[in-house]
């Protein structure tokens, strides 16, 4: 019986690769532009999926954005000593909140394209080739985490007020981040969107690889 199934299913997999390659062959292959294209419709039409996300990579970054802020605002004003003075327990947060984002983003990105496997076998036999369905995921997690480092950013720094010392005064802060803001503001964005690509990126790699190495028949089954 199960040798019966299996060789129905290599049936069905060799029609539906057969129908794949003559599709293939009438139609003109997708380039890079078109595939960015689908990204950000996609983006568009998720709009709950990109805000988990841009909000998961968001939070993950706030306490080292906090952190990183404090230290280059020190770093204008050495006299304000009160400002800067951490506890050791913010870096762990910081770390820990990394960690946690790392995780929630993988998990969240499986997820992702457990859900639209349909589309992706569509694709394939539309002509897609496995690197343009990576491609595909990885610009839109490109454009959610260059926007979770900027909510990110924006998030750390109203932790000061959070985070700080209590003889830490916001008319301090303030004062020192905007007589400072284009000499500390840009450095610590561009740092926390590098990062925040970084995360994004080397927690979905397992994803990304399982989801472009699905076969055909597998992904069109799951809207059978």
């Amino acid at each position: 019986m199960d040798k019966n199934i299996k060789i129905s299913n290599e049936l069905v997999e060799k029609f539906i690769l057969n129908r794949s390659n003559k599709i293939t062959k009438k139609t003109t292959s997708y380039s890079l532009l078109s595939i960015s294209n689908i990204s950000i419709h996609n983006l568009l039409n998720r709009k709950m999926r990109s805000f988990i996300l841009i909000f998961g990579i968001a939070l993950s970054i706030t306490l080292l954005a906090n952190i990183l802020l404090l230290f280059k605002i020190q770093e204008f004003s050495p006299e304000e000593t009160d400002i800067i003075l951490l506890k050791e327990y913010q870096y762990w947060l910081s770390l820990i909140s990394l960690l946690i984002g790392f995780i929630s983003v993988g998990n969240s990105v499986m997820l992702s394209i457990f859900e639209r496997l349909f589309e992706i076998g569509t694709l394939r036999t539309s002509g897609c080739s496995s690197f343009q369905i990576i491609y595909l995921f990885a610009f839109e997690l490109f454009i959610i985490s260059i926007i979770g480092g900027f909510v990110g950013s924006i998030l750390g720094f109203f932790a000061i007020f959070l985070l700080s010392l209590p003889d830490t005064t916001i008319n301090n802060v303030l004062d020192i981040f905007s007589r400072n803001f284009f000499d500390i503001y840009p450095i610590i964005l561009l740092t926390l969107i590098f990062l925040s690509l970084i995360i994004t990126l080397l927690s979905s790699i397992p994803a990304l690889f399982k989801g472009s190495r699905y076969k055909i028949v597998e992904t069109l089954s799951f809207q059978i």
